[in-house]
C-alpha cells in the first residue's frame, strides 16, 4: 500500500493512536514518510523497532520503543548502538531478559549509557525462559529503575499464536 492509502484507511477508525511494529518497520522503505505523514494528520504515533536499524530518521513526534537485544538472544551483534544516543524523554529501552546474566548486563548497559536519566526503561521477562515472579523479585532486590512489562500477547494467547 502507498503511504496515502494507508493515511486513508487509518481515516476510517476512531482511534488517534497508531502503532507500527510486527516484522521490522524500520526495513520497509515507506516506514519514515509514513509515520511523518501520520504525525501532520494529528495522530499520536509510536514505533516498535528491534533496534537493529537506526532510528536517526525517525521522526522526532514518534514515541519509539526500542528492543535492545540481550546476550542470551544471540542477537547483541544486530544492534544499532547509536540509537543508545539518539532517544528523546518519551522513548523507551526494551530489554527482554532470558536469564539473570541477561538481567545483570542489562542493568549494566542501563548504568553505562546513562539510560536511566534519557527516557523509560522496560524490562520483559522472556517467554518460557524466565518466570515474571523472578524477574519480578531480581527488580526489586537490586532497586532497578524500570518498568517491568509483560509480553501479555504471549501470556494470553501463548508463544505460537500470530496475528493477535
Amino acid at each position: 500500500m502507498t503511504v496515502e492509502a494507508i493515511v486513508e484507511e487509518t481515516r476510517k477508525h476512531e482511534s488517534q493512536y497508531v502503532c507500527l511494529t510486527g516484522g521490522e518497520p524500520l526495513g520497509q522503505k515507506g516506514s519514515i514518510p509514513l509515520m511523518a505523514r501520520l504525525l501532520e494528520e494529528g495522530y499520536i504515533v509510536s514505533l516498535e523497532t528491534n533496534g537493529s536499524f537506526s532510528i536517526k530518521d525517525v521522526p522526532r513526534g514518534v514515541i519509539k520503543v526500542i528492543d535492545l537485544k540481550c546476550p542470551d538472544s544471540g542477537e547483541v551483534e544486530s544492534m544499532a548502538w547509536e540509537n543508545l544516543s539518539l532517544v528523546s524523554p518519551h522513548d523507551q529501552f526494551k530489554f527482554v531478559v532470558a536469564s539473570k546474566a541477561d538481567f545483570d548486563w542489562s542493568q549494566k548497559v542501563c548504568e553505562d549509557h546513562g539510560l536511566y536519566e534519557k527516557c523509560p526503561i522496560l524490562f520483559s521477562p522472556a517467554y518460557g525462559k524466565v518466570s515474571p515472579s523472578d524477574l519480578a523479585a531480581w527488580i526489586l532486590k537490586s532497586k532497578a529503575h524500570v518498568t517491568m512489562q509483560l509480553q501479555m500477547h504471549k501470556e494470553i494467547w501463548g508463544p505460537n499464536e500470530r496475528g493477535v
